[in-house]
C-alpha cells in the first residue's frame, strides 16, 4: 500500500458521504473509518481501474522493452546455435559433449609395423602417442566432427624407420562411432580427408 498513484493501475475510492482522500492515498493495514461515516453501499467497488496515460504506457514500454528484447536475443542465439549444432550433427555448445566428436580406429592393414603420432586435433589423446601398430593392430582415438580442411583431426603414420606413409585425416560432418581408417589408404597430407572403411 502507499504507492504513488502515477505507477498504479488501481485507485482506492471512498463511498458516498466519505471524505475524499489525498491523491495516491490507500488505506493502511487495520485502518477503520470513523464511526459517524455513513455505511457504504452493499455492492460498492472499493478499487477503480485507472488506465495508463499515453506517456505512462511509453514509460512502461521503455522500462520493460529493452530487457525483454535483450533476453529474447540471447535465447534466440542459444537456440539457433543448438539447432545449427543439431543440423550439423556435432552435439551442443558444450565442448565436452560426446556428440561433438567421433570415435575412430586406425587399422594397420599392411604387412609392416607402423607408428601413429603427431595429432594436432582438438579431441585426440596425444598422451598415448606415439603408438606402435603391428600388422592387424588397431589404434582408437577421438576426432572432432564438423571439421574440414586444416581443422580436421589427423594423425601422421610412419614406418618404424621414420619414413612417412601418410596421414589419417578425419572429416566426419556428423558424430559417428565405429569409423575405421586403413593405414593403406592414408592421405598424402593433413588437409586431404582419408576415406573411412566402416566395420560391419
Amino acid at each position: 500500500m502507499g504507492h504513488n498513484v502515477s505507477v498504479k493501475r488501481w485507485q482506492w475510492q471512498p463511498p458516498p458521504g466519505w471524505p475524499s482522500p489525498p491523491p495516491g492515498w490507500t488505506p493502511p493495514p487495520r485502518w477503520q473509518p470513523l464511526p459517524d461515516w455513513p455505511e457504504p453501499p452493499h455492492d460498492w467497488k472499493w478499487w477503480r481501474y485507472i488506465p495508463r496515460t499515453g506517456w505512462a504506457r511509453i514509460r512502461f514500454a521503455l522500462m520493460i522493452g529493452p530487457p525483454v528484447v535483450i533476453l529474447g536475443a540471447i535465447l534466440f542465439a542459444l537456440i539457433a546455435a543448438q539447432v545449427a549444432s543439431t543440423v550439423t550433427g556435432c552435439g551442443s555448445i558444450d565442448p565436452t559433449d560426446p556428440a561433438n566428436y567421433s570415435t575412430v580406429s586406425i587399422l594397420n592393414d599392411t604387412s609392416q609395423p607402423v607408428i601413429i603420432k603427431d595429432c594436432p586435433g582438438a579431441y585426440c589423446d596425444s598422451n598415448v602417442l606415439p603408438a606402435r601398430l603391428n600388422p592387424g593392430g588397431r589404434f582408437t582415438d577421438n576426432a572432432a566432427c564438423g571439421a574440414t580442411g586444416a581443422d580436421m583431426t589427423s594423425w601422421k603414420v610412419t614406418r618404424v624407420d621414420g619414413r612417412v606413409l601418410g596421414y589419417i585425416a578425419v572429416d566426419s560432418p556428423r558424430s559417428q562411432d565405429g569409423l575405421v581408417y586403413k593405414v593403406s589408404r592414408a592421405s598424402p597430407n593433413r588437409r586431404t580427408a582419408t576415406p573411412p572403411w566402416r566395420m560391419r
